[in-house]
This record gives C-alpha cells, sequence and structure tokens, in this order.
C-alpha cells in the first residue's frame, strides 16, 4: 500500500516538479 501511494505521488511530484528536478540535474551545485 505505502509502496503504491509513494510510487503514484513520485510520478504526480516527479510530472509537477519536472522542470525543477531537471534544473537541479542540469546544475552542478
Amino acid at each position: 500500500y505505502a509502496v503504491g501511494t509513494a510510487h503514484g505521488f513520485t510520478l504526480f511530484n516527479y510530472k509537477q516538479n519536472r522542470m525543477l528536478t531537471v534544473k537541479c540535474t542540469l546544475d552542478p551545485a
């Protein structure tokens, strides 16, 4: 249950913060 919820939340959060994640990944800092 926790895994499924976490996975779904991660996917949703990742899609919403995709730009933020990409920027962090591209940013060496």
